[in-house]
């Protein structure tokens, strides 16, 4: 989101305010569950949760089939992956965003990664486990790097070392592990 908005800067006000819309929701279900932390919360911060609310929701619905109004799903018309290949982070997308949505929505995807066939093909496994360690830290790696270039690009300086050098780094770290490893990490 954050190279989003850098590049459309026009989008900005709409990333801010959306957390107006994702507070209201919060108080809301507090207060539909009847959660004791909803009678916690000072009546003032409700009624300016629900002031602010007011004055951005326009920017957020929608008239559906039906003539009624509803909210968007997101800060952004574009989906996630329309706004990583606007910013040419769809490969960043394609690496991260599959396999961990499949596996924090419990697909039969995300649900076959917690088998381990070359032990037992009936089982999944629930103890921990190294196999997705190396995949998060690559992944984590190149956020950095892509976090990293975002702040660059927003300041208008440069880290030490260069973003040269820590790109290489992770090339040499991910890519070229066989000088460390012995063989590529895939």
């Amino acid at each position: 989101n954050a190279e989003y908005v850098r590049t459309y800067p026009e989008e900005a006000d709409a990333f801010t305010d959306w957390a107006w819309v994702e507070q209201r929701k919060q108080i809301e279900h507090l207060r539909a569950s009847g959660s004791k932390e909803y009678g916690r919360l000072d009546p003032a911060t409700i009624e300016q949760s629900n002031k602010e609310f007011e004055r951005v929701r326009g920017r957020f619905e929608y008239t559906a089939p039906d003539g009624t109004k509803k909210m968007r799903r997101s800060w952004c018309a574009l989906g996630v992956a329309d706004r990583a290949a606007k910013v040419d982070y769809l490969d960043m997308y394609d690496l991260i965003y599959h396999v961990s949505s499949q596996i924090q929505h419990g697909t039969i995807g995300g649900l076959a990664t917690q088998f381990e066939l070359d032990k037992d093909p009936h089982r999944m496994f629930s103890r921990p486990s190294l196999k997705w360690a190396a995949p998060a830290l690559v992944g984590g790696h190149r956020c950095l790097l892509k976090c990293v270039d975002t702040f660059c690009n927003i300041f208008a300086v440069e880290p030490t070392p260069s973003r040269e050098q820590l790109a290489g780094d992770y090339h040499y770290a991910w890519i070229e592990t066989d000088k460390y490893w012995g063989q590529p990490i895939r």
